[in-house]
């Protein structure tokens, strides 16, 4: 069955225990390989508990991260929710270094060279160093559904990527 989503759409992430969390759909971003960009909520619900979906959009955001949700449905770790009728809004800044992608051996574990940028944005900033606010931005490559959800269970991504001093 293909999964139809639409911007706002909210799906929850079974995280073990009898325990949930929720991530909300918040569109595609054409400049990162037209993935899609999702809020994941901090709050964590009980599996029983009917949980009001306008309760989880009003609640504090975790994280934001570029993916492909349709593949995360077919491999079964996490379901459509619902849609609560509105979208919430992340003026998210993202990273990402040249030095990610490189092949065992020689991977940098301290990069400077990095760039920023927002949702849509098509001016990447390279930045060099990260400083200031560029150090809180999110990692902004398009991560694989089973990195989301490791990182929604264990506050954590499951794959290396480069540091900053």
């Amino acid at each position: 069955m293909r999964l139809v989503k639409k911007t706002g759409d909210i799906f929850s992430v079974a995280i073990g225990a009898g325990k949930q969390k929720f991530f909300q759909f918040i569109g595609r971003d054409l400049i990162q390989l037209n993935s899609d960009v999702i809020v994941v909520f901090k709050e964590v619900y009980s599996m029983e508990a009917a949980v009001d979906l306008k309760t989880v959009l009003n609640g504090e955001v975790d994280f934001v991260a570029h993916t492909m949700v349709s593949a995360g449905c077919k491999m079964n770790l996490w379901t459509k929710a619902g849609n609560p009728g509105s979208v919430k809004q992340a003026d998210t800044l993202f990273r990402d270094s040249t030095d990610y992608g490189s092949r065992p051996g020689e991977q940098v574990d301290i990069s400077e060279k990095w760039f920023v940028w927002k949702m849509h944005d098509t001016a990447f900033q390279f930045v060099g160093d990260l400083k200031g606010a560029h150090r809180d931005a999110e990692i902004g490559i398009v991560v694989n559904p089973h990195s989301i959800f490791t990182r929604i269970v264990t506050g954590a991504y499951d794959f290396r990527y480069p540091g900053f001093k």
